[in-house]
């Protein structure tokens, strides 16, 4: 029998998308599968002005959908006068856990959750296509779907989010060329998880922005997650405040002049992340010095960083896992930030040196804010495909 998929989806303000997240949702060919929406708020909302727009079309949403009367669309309600949110908890994180938790409470383990926002198009298939995947893998615990941004009208907004996904894009690239782990780029509309590995890595943290993040994060830890399937997401490319980071406040930042958080790294951090992977089978022997020696001993707060999983770790293979674990996506983030600070570089001169030597191509001196859309979508079509080959070349790799 094929498992059954539930869909999870956060709403805040979504009155204009309810309509069409129900449209594709019954487009979807497959028959098994369960929508499950959460409405969500925080409660003081209910009572603030400054949201009053916000209120009134949570409000219309969740009648909307009350009206629809379907066993196949479950809605929860976390926004209506004393059922909003309440305290520190809030946001998408805490609607994705609750959404999440829900399915986890009632579903098999080999159902399947797949992670949607409320402005992200799929194609018809979409669901069949992430249940083959599943059903081709049984070691996998959960997909991270590629993704592809569609070009909005608004000049000033196409641009900003071709420069975000380039810088995506630049990063992925850079990690998966030297075949380093955490090479994904999280988006919680391109997620697709078992329900059991759900429950395994005990559910999403649910923070305010990054949950997406974090929660691939601890899949990756897990067991396998795949990179690669036959179909493509389309996430909105929408300005948003909603949450602290993510697509939407990077945008507004980036559309104000301010990229600061989303730079180019140069290649050579990259390389030292390699040579730091590279040495942990060496480490397993003795202790040396490796290029993000000194930034672990800072971030770990651990002067000793090494013997501790010898001692705990018995073979090279369970040891170089531990380390793989202790120095996560977060960490090298982190170093990458840490390094460039302290040696900035012009972005436009980093990421040209790499589309030249790796594409022949380039972005030009005009930049991002000057160059024509069409030069810039080509680039980052150039580098959405090279992604996708190395996104399929890993997954072979590791199911080898």
């Amino acid at each position: 029998m094929l498992p059954e998929i539930h869909i999870a989806i956060p709403l805040l303000a979504e009155e204009e998308n309810i309509r069409k997240v129900i449209t594709l949702f019954d487009n979807g060919r497959y028959q098994n599968k369960k929508l499950w929406l959460c409405v969500n708020q925080p409660d003081s909302w209910n009572n603030d002005e400054r949201y009053t727009s916000e209120v009134n079309q949570n409000h219309r949403t969740l009648e909307f959908l009350n009206s629809l009367n379907r066993d196949d669309v479950i809605v929860l309600d976390r926004s209506s006068r004393g059922n909003g949110w309440t305290g520190k908890k809030h946001g998408v994180g805490m609607a994705r856990k609750t959404l999440m938790d829900a399915v986890s409470a009632v579903a098999s383990g080999e159902d399947i959750i797949i992670s949607m926002d409320a402005d992200t198009i799929y194609e018809s298939d979409y669901f069949d296509v992430i249940v083959s995947r599943m059903l081709e893998t049984k070691s996998a615990l959960a997909v991270a779907v590629p993704y592809y941004h569609p070009i909005p009208e608004e000049e000033s907004v196409a641009r900003a989010i071709l420069r975000y996904e380039i810088y995506m894009r630049y990063y992925a690239l850079n990690m998966y060329e030297r075949e380093l782990p955490y090479a994904r780029t999280a988006l919680g509309s391109a997620i697709a998880l078992r329900v059991a590995a759900y429950r395994r890595v005990g559910g999403i943290t649910p923070h305010q922005g990054g949950e997406d993040f974090y929660l691939l994060q601890k899949l990756a830890k897990a067991g396998l997650v795949l990179d690669y399937c036959d179909a493509v997401v389309y996430p909105s490319a929408r300005l948003s405040s909603r949450v602290p980071i993510g697509t939407g406040p990077a945008m507004i930042r980036g559309i104000d002049g301010d990229w600061s958080g989303y730079p180019f790294y140069p290649s050579q951090l990259y390389d030292d992340l390699k040579t730091t992977f590279d040495a942990f089978p060496a480490l397993y022997k003795k202790d040396f010095e490796t290029p993000m020696s000194e930034f672990l001993r800072s971030a770990l707060r651990e002067d000793d960083l090494w013997e501790p999983l010898r001692q705990n770790f018995k073979s090279e293979k369970q040891f170089v896992r531990a380390c793989e674990i202790r120095v996560d996506g977060l960490r090298i983030r982190q170093y990458l930030r840490y390094r460039y600070l302290q040696n900035p570089q012009d972005d436009l001169s980093v990421l040209n040196d790499f589309l030249r030597k790796k594409y022949a191509t380039f972005v030009p001196d005009s930049g991002f804010g000057g160059t024509e859309i069409p030069t810039l979508n080509a680039i980052r079509d150039i580098l959405f495909e090279s992604e996708q080959k190395f996104r399929k070349n890993r997954d072979k790799l590791l199911l080898v």
